[in-house]
């Protein structure tokens, strides 16, 4: 990938660059995001040897937008200003803050102001802002000018106190093969020389964060997932990386997120240049077991990469029962010659929704028409082929609520397993889930269709090795950051990724992580349903790529509207605008393809099409 020092984003007629990458033509084009100073380029275009490496120009008669986030004091600068194929001009700098109307930041008379500039910028608190920088003659220019190469250069603008130049791209860097020969040991296990602990990453597959009790629910659905939380760390701010499994899952064994990992339609499975995690803790010493109930995520699409045994049950069915069994008997003669990483994927409260009766009962009613929780009608409901009234509605979801019950019970029996084995307070136990469900809060049911928060905020619970007392974190984290914390726990020095140990450990971590707010990318690519997002602290930003979404951008507010029903596009557009470019930009980002077409044999289609995934 090419690295450049920084790039902005344009907006008008012509499209404005800086020397490396108009001798570039068409480059590979960048997103940075340093301390949330978000910049992006444009491109390519033809060779001009007389704008040099960091410098813009701006022909006359155009404006530069470009878009960030501020705060009181900071101070916006220019230098090497200079006229190219002309006499004289003007240089006009503007800023226009969220809510607030635009002002001058400062006009420049060129050539006697051909200097540095500089200027503080008006605002009373963190916000939004557009910065906007136009070039306009005085009718002047040399005999050898023309329109399209008279104007003013400059260099990119700095804002006082950021480092552009040494900016992180490890997010978007896909690791190298030396990652799987040489499993690096992390400077604080050299420091502590810790021993490594037994790992487990359990996945409960589409349980949504607001049913799970330590999350706020008090049906008591979940006394076993609660009894957790009790133990560790709760993250309340978890976003999901897609609203699918096998994009989702591909995150977190990657540590990358879908436009990057490439693995997000039905035919895409992660290939041999993927790096996984397994395979990273495998190199590192340990003996990697999965065992999985849902099919997305099986060896034939790749995942079974650096474990040494990866097995789906015969029967997956039943309320896990197949799968729990193959857990209990593996617990039960797992070798102790090494550690191990266990990694376990739960179907979970994935429709079909068949709970046993007693577990209605926990849900909140027995009064509930059990044919709403087949595939066929789901899938109806699904395809808008068939109306769901309120009443079978609020039907569906007494069933996957009972279903969550159930499946609580499961993990019970499974930690039960581990405390009688003396393996539960040593170990690092992950529990994670892949993705939400929809239930009408968007005129949809199920998932993998939109990115609306019901489908991307998901319970992260963790409990560490010999934890001593609990913790929550309001820290925005997301799925690629259990690649980098798998790593941490296991010793291992990941080469992308924020590890979630610091953050939950450290108080001074949460205030550096949430100084400006962290961004998180998500994406949907599955079948005809397309759209992206970005989230941070306090806002989600989406734009459809389908129509079933329609056409126009959508911005909540997280804090005010966490329900998303207010879509404030119109009347925030600086925002609108800032994300609206991290997206645009981070599109063309281009990262090694790690993905690759797969076949679906029809034993496994006849699965996939139970769960829903196929038609």
């Amino acid at each position: 990938m090419t690295r450049n020092p920084t790039c902005l984003f344009v907006m008008g007629s012509r499209h404005l660059f800086f020397g490396r990458l108009r001798r570039r033509g068409l480059a590979k084009v960048l997103l940075m995001v340093v301390s949330a100073f978000a910049i992006a380029c444009a491109g390519p275009t033809t060779t001009d040897s007389a704008v040099d490496d960091g410098e813009l120009f701006v022909p006359f008669g155009e404006r530069l937008d470009y878009f960030v986030e501020l705060t009181p004091g900071e101070t916006l600068s220019i230098t090497n200003i200079r006229l190219r194929d002309a006499e004289a001009g003007t240089l006009d700098v503007t800023v226009l803050p969220d809510l607030e109307f635009e002002r001058s930041l400062g006009r420049l008379q060129l050539p006697q102001d051909a200097r540095r500039w500089q200027a503080s910028v008006p605002v009373s608190e963190r916000t939004f802002c557009r910065v906007s920088i136009a070039a306009s003659s005085n009718g002047t220019s040399t005999s050898t000018s023309t329109e399209a190469t008279a104007g003013v250069v400059i260099t990119v603008p700095q804002i006082a106190g950021r480092d552009l130049a040494n900016y992180d791209l490890r997010q978007a860097l896909a690791p190298d093969d030396e990652d799987v020969q040489v499993a690096r040991r992390s400077p604080r296990a050299q420091q502590l020389n810790e021993p490594a602990p037994n790992i487990i990453v359990y996945v409960i597959d589409t349980l949504r964060q607001d049913v799970v009790g330590a999350y706020g629910d008090e049906g008591d659905l979940t006394p076993h997932l609660d009894a957790l939380a009790r133990d560790g760390w709760t993250f309340e701010d978890a976003i999901a990386q897609s609203s699918w499994t096998r994009a989702s899952i591909a995150s977190v064994f990657t540590g990358l997120e879908p436009d990057l990992h490439g693995v997000n339609d039905r035919h895409d499975g992660l290939g041999g240049e993927a790096v996984t995690l397994a395979e990273q803790l495998s190199a590192g010493g340990y003996r990697a077991t999965g065992v999985v109930a849902n099919q997305n995520v099986g060896e034939q699409f790749g995942f079974g990469q650096g474990f040494a045994s990866y097995t789906v049950p015969r029967r997956t069915g039943g309320g896990g029962a197949g799968l729990n069994r193959r857990l209990l008997r593996w617990l039960g003669r797992v070798s102790t010659d090494k550690p191990f990483f266990l990694y376990v994927h739960s179907i979970g409260p994935h429709a079909p929704y068949e709970p046993p009766d007693e577990y209605l009962t926990r849900s909140g009613s027995t009064e509930v028409d059990r044919e709403l929780g087949e595939m066929d009608v789901l899938r109806a409901f699904r395809d808008r082929e068939r109306e769901a009234t309120t009443e079978e509605r609020q039907d569906v979801e007494m069933l996957y609520r009972a279903e969550t019950a159930l499946y609580d019970q499961k993990f019970g029996r499974f930690i039960a397993r581990l405390k009688e084995l003396s393996l539960y307070d040593s170990a690092l136990i992950v529990v994670v889930s892949d993705h939400g469900e929809e239930f009408w809060e968007h005129e949809n049911w199920g998932h993998g269709h939109t990115l609306f928060s019901e489908v991307l905020k998901v319970p992260l619970l963790m409990k560490p090795p010999f934890s001593k007392e609990a913790s929550r974190s309001k820290a925005l984290v997301q799925h690629t950051d259990l690649f980098a914390t798998v790593l941490d726990f296991a010793g291992l020095q990941a080469k992308h990724g924020v590890s979630l140990r610091e953050i939950a450990e450290n108080s001074s971590s949460r205030t550096a992580n949430d100084r400006f707010g962290r961004t998180v990318f998500s994406n949907l690519d599955l079948d005809t349903r397309k759209a992206r997002s970005v989230t941070t602290r306090d806002w989600e930003y989406i734009v459809p790529g389908s129509s079933h979404l329609g056409a126009a951008p959508m911005l909540f507010d997280r804090n005010a509207d966490p329900d998303q029903l207010a879509n404030l596009a119109a009347d925030r557009p600086v925002i609108a605008g800032y994300f609206s470019m991290l997206l645009a930009k981070r599109a063309e980002v281009t990262a090694p393809d790690l993905s690759e077409p797969t076949a679906i044999p029809a034993e496994l289609e006849d699965q996939l099409k139970a769960l829903g995934y196929l038609n």
